[in-house]
């Protein structure tokens, strides 16, 4: 019982990320909740202005925390060819790398 919740629980959790930013950016929406941007602390450090970009491709424009872009547009905009042009993308890569 115990093992089963442990499984359902980050699983959903999964499934909530996936529905409200989108499948593509599942790995960012973790990276950007597991890191913080003290510098004293180089565990999971990232600097603020990676971090500010990554909450910018999570939440739209900085100061907005809305998923739909400006034109109005509620897909995901996120495709394989957009992320592998994405110079904060290919910095994750290089992060993870």
């Amino acid at each position: 019982m115990v093992v089963g919740w442990l499984v359902l629980l980050p699983s959903l959790l999964v499934v909530y990320v996936s529905i409200r930013f989108g499948r593509a950016k599942v790995c960012l929406w973790f990276q950007f909740h597991m890191r913080h941007t003290n510098p004293k602390f180089r565990v999971l450090y990232v600097p603020k202005e990676i971090r500010d970009a990554m909450a910018a491709t999570l939440y739209g424009s900085a100061g907005g925390a809305t998923v739909a872009r400006a034109d109005g547009d509620d897909k995901d905009k996120d495709t394989p060819d957009e992320e592998a042009s994405d110079p904060l993308h290919s910095h994750h890569l290089e992060l993870l790398g």
